[in-house]
C-alpha cells in the first residue's frame, strides 16, 4: 500500500525528534486525501508502486524546505520566512524571489544587448524575448517575470509562515492540472515539487480495445494479453500481442 511505503520511508529520516513528529505531521495532513483515495481500493502492485514513488519525490521536497534548502544563485540558504519562487515549468527548484528577479532581468539585458549587436541574426532577436531557469535552463518569456511571492498552489499571495504547514504553502488543496491527459486536479495539499499521477479509478480500455478494466486514472494503459486483432491498411488483421 502507498502508505506503507511513505511510513518505511519516513522511518529512515534521522533528525531531532520532535521535528520529525512536527514534520511527519504536516506530511500527513497533506497526503490524506490522497491515500484515502488509494486505499479505497488496491490495482497491482507494480502500478500502485509508482504513484508510491510519485508521493515520496514529493516527500523529498517537503524535507528539503524543512532542512533550509540552498538557493542557486546566491548559494545562501533559503528559510521557511523568506519570499521565493520556484521553476513551475520543470525543475521545481527555489529561489529567493530578490535573487531570481535580478537573475531574469540580467539574462534580458544581456540578451537585448547581444541582439542589437547582432541586427541581422533573427535568433539572437529571439534570445533576447527569454530568460531561463538557473537550475534546468527551461525558458520563460519577459511576461514571466517573477512579480511577487505566492504559495506553491499560486492561491495565496505573501503566504504567512505557520509551523504547521509546509513552508510557503497555503495550506489549501493544491488544485493543479495533475500530469497526463485526465481532467482532474491535484489532491494534495499546497505542496512544493511536482504534483503525483492522479490515483483516481477510472473505467479504461487495453491497448486493442478489447478488454475494460478498473485502472488508476494516472497510469491507465495495459495489456490485455490477448492478440491484437486490429485490422490493419491492408487487410489482414494484427498477429501481435495486445
Amino acid at each position: 500500500m502507498l502508505e506503507e511505503d511513505l511510513v518505511r520511508a519516513a522511518e529512515s529520516y534521522d533528525g531531532d525528534e520532535e521535528e520529525e513528529d512536527q514534520e511527519t505531521v504536516i506530511q500527513s495532513n497533506i497526503f490524506q486525501q490522497y491515500l484515502e483515495v488509494c486505499d479505497e481500493a488496491e490495482v497491482d502492485g507494480e502500478t500502485d508502486s509508482l504513484f508510491a514513488r510519485g508521493l515520496l519525490r514529493v516527500r523529498e521536497y517537503l524535507s528539503a524546505g524543512h532542512d533550509n534548502t540552498m538557493c542557486l544563485i546566491c548559494l545562501g540558504s533559503i528559510k521557511p520566512t523568506e519570499a521565493i519562487w520556484q521553476c513551475g515549468k520543470s525543475c521545481c527548484a527555489l529561489f529567493h524571489l530578490p535573487c531570481i528577479q535580478e537573475w531574469s532581468r540580467n539574462q534580458l539585458a544581456t540578451a537585448a544587448y547581444k541582439a542589437s549587436r547582432a541586427e541581422h541574426d533573427p535568433s539572437a532577436a529571439a534570445v533576447a524575448r527569454e530568460w531561463g531557469c538557473p537550475k534546468c535552463r527551461t525558458s520563460y518569456s519577459p511576461a514571466e517575470l517573477p512579480a511577487g511571492y505566492s504559495c506553491f498552489c499560486g492561491k495565496q499571495q505573501d503566504p504567512e509562515w505557520d509551523p504547521w504547514l509546509a513552508p510557503h504553502s497555503c495550506g489549501e488543496l493544491c488544485s493543479k492540472a495533475v500530469p497526463g491527459k485526465c481532467q482532474h486536479t491535484c489532491m494534495l495539499l499546497c505542496h512544493p515539487g511536482p504534483c503525483p499521477p492522479c490515483p483516481l479509478l477510472v473505467d479504461a480500455s487495453c491497448y486493442c480495445g478489447k478488454a475494460t478494466m478498473k485502472q488508476r486514472c494516472g497510469n491507465n494503459e495495459y495489456s490485455c494479453r490477448a492478440v491484437c486483432g486490429r485490422r490493419l491498411a491492408c487487410g489482414h488483421t494484427c498477429p501481435e500481442i495486445c
